[in-house]
């Protein structure tokens, strides 16, 4: 198992089955130092990437991709230096305002 495949598998761990259910999240992909998933079921999807950032703490990004002017990531909220015990609610405050 490779560092960003361990990484992945302990951020989706961290976050709580209640929200995994609560949040819709599915598809998930190991990202650089993270994690991305789907979340609810809007259209167009939104997506939350969680990164694990140079403090041992994890950056969390709520976005989706327009098509205007190509393929563009337009980020909705952000949320850094969240740690572990928090990462649960924090996206789902992001994914259920």
């Amino acid at each position: 198992m490779n560092q960003n495949e361990q990484i992945a598998r302990t951020i989706f761990s961290q976050i709580s089955m209640s929200t995994k259910m609560a949040c819709g999240i599915r598809k998930a992909v190991i990202t650089d130092n993270g994690l991305m998933f789907q979340v609810g079921s809007g259209n167009p999807m939104k997506k939350i990437i969680v990164k694990l950032n140079s403090l041992d703490y994890y950056d969390v990004e709520m976005g989706k991709i327009t098509r205007k002017g190509g393929l563009v990531w337009k980020i909705m909220e952000t949320a850094e230096n969240v740690d572990c015990f928090s990462l649960s609610e924090v996206i789902y405050h992001m994914v259920n305002k």
